[in-house]
């Protein structure tokens, strides 16, 4: 798997030797971020929603979608538009 943050770091030290890296913010899904706020409501916490992106190489086929972030009392949770499933950052 392809770790786009660190080629991120390397473009911006080689000036862009290898192509452009191009970052578009994905929203959230409506329905997905009211049920996500239901289910925060009802456990009385606070959630923080950071959306994703999509980061591209220019000129190539690479493509590494970010999901989209949910964080509740420092624990971060990865949501993607469209998918049922919830995922917890091991960080």
């Amino acid at each position: 798997m392809v770790d786009f943050f660190v080629y991120e770091k390397i473009f911006q030290q080689k000036g862009g030797l290898f192509g452009k890296l191009i970052k578009q913010e994905l929203e959230f899904e409506e329905c997905l971020k009211q049920r996500l706020k239901f289910i925060c409501e009802f456990s009385k916490v606070t959630p923080t929603f950071i959306n994703g992106s999509i980061r591209k190489l220019d000129k190539t086929n690479l493509t590494y979608i970010e999901p989209h972030r949910m964080i509740i009392k420092n624990i971060s949770f990865l949501v993607f538009n469209y998918s049922n499933d919830v995922y917890i950052s091991n960080k």
